[in-house]
């Protein structure tokens, strides 16, 4: 099983890999970023 983070954007018709080591920026919010690192996945 490969984990990895698709982020699509649907304004710009445009999308973003990421791994679960990644932070990734919130698109809707300057400051917000989710760190998967932190997430536990099984």
């Amino acid at each position: 099983m490969k984990q990895q983070i698709i982020v699509y954007n649907f304004e710009c018709d445009t999308f973003g890999e990421y791994s679960f080591s990644d932070k990734v920026k919130v698109g809707i919010y300057e400051d917000v970023e989710i760190d998967f690192a932190e997430i536990s996945v099984m």
